[in-house]
């Protein structure tokens, strides 16, 4: 299991790294994420996230349905990973920044 308390809109996240690099490494063959966004909130992460998975032969499912490569039920993926990058966006113009 890994953990992540970091915000999603990050591509250099400890928890992730080591999914990657254990995906990497073959130490799993399926990723059961709530949703896509818990991985990533930004579209070009996301795809080379799924390059990474691809190449290793690494299923991803997710439990909202958006995505089960068991299935071969991917073709929304790169809709998600716009949705959720413009919900990200969406919600950081809404909160204010405090330096």
């Amino acid at each position: 299991m890994y953990e992540e308390i970091e915000s999603g809109t990050k591509n250099n996240r400890k928890g992730l790294n080591q999914l990657i690099q254990d995906a990497k490494d073959q130490k799993f063959d399926v990723i059961l994420a709530k949703e896509l966004s818990r991985l990533a909130r930004n579209v070009p992460f996301a795809y080379k996230l799924k390059e990474i998975l691809t190449k290793c032969r690494i299923h991803l499912k997710t439990l909202d349905g958006t995505v089960n490569t068991l299935n071969n039920d991917q073709d929304k993926f790169g809709l998600y990973a716009w949705l959720y990058e413009q919900e990200s966006n969406k919600t950081s113009k809404r909160i204010p920044a405090f330096d």
